[in-house]
């Protein structure tokens, strides 16, 4: 079996913790990657229904936009503890995603989030 280490870069993107109001993903750096993946993770028994993603990319990671939803791979619904694993095929340098609770959330659910950079140039 051969390993994958060299090839791909783990960000942590939403620190591991309770959120009931936005969780707001710090941005990720794809230079030198042709690939990126969003996995979101939420605490065993919680209830994912409550959130909506939101993926914004940037050329210099000052101004973003909304990435567009045909350049969105995965699907957007959180359904199960290990909820969503998606990614862009954009080609913007900066990426960032934000969980956003659907309607008045009091209720706090443990969430961490990681960007998994692939298909390392030059490797």
């Amino acid at each position: 079996m051969r390993d994958n280490r060299s090839n791909i870069k783990v960000v942590p993107v939403i620190e591991p913790g309770s959120y009931s109001g936005k969780a707001e993903g710090k941005a990720v750096d794809t230079a030198g990657y042709d690939s990126l993946t969003f996995a979101i993770s939420m605490a065993e028994g919680s209830s994912s229904s409550g959130f909506d993603v939101a993926m914004e990319h940037s050329d210099d990671g000052k101004e973003w936009e909304l990435v567009r939803p045909d350049n969105m791979l995965g699907e957007v619904g959180l359904d199960a503890p290990f909820g969503y694993t998606g990614g862009t095929t954009g080609q913007r340098r900066y990426v960032r995603l934000s969980l956003l609770p659907k309607g008045k959330s009091t209720k706090a659910t443990g969430i961490a989030v990681m960007a998994i950079l692939g298909h390392r140039r030059g490797a």
